[in-house]
């Protein structure tokens, strides 16, 4: 990939200057993270357990902590980018397994440790399967997840009608009652 922090500092300060907000997409992963591709990066390969939930929570917070101090600071974050299937495979794989949750809360609890403030966001991808949605989100509220916006990714291609993905968009802001994205 080529979106490193130090393009992501200049691209945050650039929005920030124009008035704009900054959602953060954290991936967790040496390149991008789909519903078909969540690998763990290099750098964390020997992590497991409460080490890589300690590497996932540092980093989250190191990158943090440079957005702030460059006056850059998010004001959303996304936790994981369409985790369907989890997040840093092969620990994480199974976005209702302790493993993927106790990543989300090390991130969630990251995001809060800089900035209470900052609106955190769980994203899924195909939006017209509200079945999906709503067994992740029974899962990451009853383990007591701390987030505060549901994002869903929509392609027609893949993920059902428009009328399916209004009635997940609807179910999911009525049921978590959250805000949707």
């Amino acid at each position: 990939g080529n979106n490193d922090l130090e393009r992501t500092l200049a691209i945050a300060k650039r929005a920030k200057a124009l008035g704009l907000k900054v959602l953060l997409d954290f991936h967790y992963s040496d390149f991008w993270a789909d519903p078909g591709k969540q690998y763990k990066p290099l750098a964390w390969e020997d992590l497991h357990g409460e080490a890589l939930q300690k590497a996932l929570y540092d980093y989250t917070t190191d990158v943090l902590t440079q957005m702030k101090e460059a006056g850059a600071l998010p004001d959303m974050v996304q936790v994981g980018n369409e985790i369907n299937q989890g997040m840093v495979w092969p620990d994480g794989k199974g976005i209702t397994t302790k493993g993927c949750i106790d990543l989300l809360k090390q991130g969630s609890q990251a995001v809060r440790a800089i900035d209470p403030s900052i609106k955190i966001m769980i994203h899924l991808a195909e939006g017209g399967k509200v079945d999906q949605f709503t067994q992740a989100f029974d899962a990451l509220t009853t383990a007591g997840l701390d987030f505060d916006v549901i994002g869903a990714s929509y392609y027609p291609y893949w993920h059902g009608t428009l009328e399916e993905l209004q009635t997940t968009l609807e179910t999911v802001a009525k049921k978590y009652n959250k805000e949707v994205l």
